[in-house]
């Protein structure tokens, strides 16, 4: 708005200044001189201006491709943390199925939910608003989820550490944990519902990610982002030649422990 502004008031002053030179001045090289340094003084500001908005509007987009790359790793350790969380989830009721007060075999849990990591300041360097909302939603519910999941991790150190401390007997411990079963269970189930909103961000990123601008296509055509042939010999060489110096490391280390016991 700004800049039709600018222009209009360019034009509006071109035109008063014309009509005034005609009117008052007969020689015809005025409006060629005119003419020719407005037009010289218009173009190049419009350019400028358009240069400085393409520029801007190429950082943006510059942008959003580096937070869809941040994205996906940050996605991926979202995908991982879910996954160690459910099957602590599943060895907790595995530990305990059946455990009650008559059981002599006195069973504790010392793993604890750990939180997911999310990375909120990816969300606002996204163009696609349709997108943005999917994350922002997802963030949302990982949050609700951290939250339940250390109020779990709390629950189930007091309640270990009170039977430790034998200030509760081996009839109340149990049933405490009994009780613990169907959250434990329910946390699972939304441990699954978003580990499938992360997997969808991440297959939606990924296919976000092919719209990049002109040049990062150019730069990544020089630079892939898969191994070529001949990396893939230097690598397999690379490899067991450092297992191979492992190895004589490991030797050397036992060698010098069965020479120190021996002394």
């Amino acid at each position: 708005m700004l800049l039709f502004i600018v222009i209009g008031g360019f034009v509006i002053a071109a035109v008063l200044f014309l009509l005034l030179e005609v009117s008052i001045n007969t020689d015809p090289n005025i409006r060629k001189i005119f003419f020719g340094a407005f037009a010289g003084a218009f173009f190049a500001f419009i350019f400028v201006r358009l240069g400085a908005g393409l520029t801007k509007i190429y950082d943006r987009l510059a942008k959003n491709q580096t937070a869809l790359v941040c994205l996906q790793h940050n996605l991926n350790d979202c995908m991982g943390v879910i996954s160690d969380n459910i099957y602590l989830i599943e060895k907790f009721h595995k530990i305990f199925d059946g455990y009650h007060a008559e059981v002599k075999d006195q069973k504790l849990f010392g793993n604890e939910l750990h939180q997911i990591p999310i990375n909120k300041e990816l969300v606002v360097q996204l163009t696609n608003i349709e997108f943005i909302n999917e994350v922002y939603s997802l963030h949302v519910s990982i949050r609700k989820l951290n939250d339940s999941m250390k109020t779990m991790n709390r629950m189930m150190e007091q309640t270990i550490s009170a039977f430790i401390e034998q200030k509760i007997d081996h009839k109340t411990y149990p049933a405490n944990l009994n009780h613990y079963k169907p959250i434990f269970t329910d946390l699972s189930k939304f441990l699954l519902s978003a580990n499938d909103d992360a997997i969808k961000a991440f297959a939606t990123a990924r296919v976000l990610l092919r719209d990049e601008v002109f040049l990062s296509r150019i730069i990544r055509y020089f630079m892939p982002s898969s191994y070529t042939e001949k990396q893939n010999v230097e690598i397999n060489v690379k490899f067991n030649r450092v297992k191979s110096e492992i190895e004589h490391i490991r030797k050397k280390g036992q060698e010098k422990i069965q020479d120190v016991m021996g002394n």
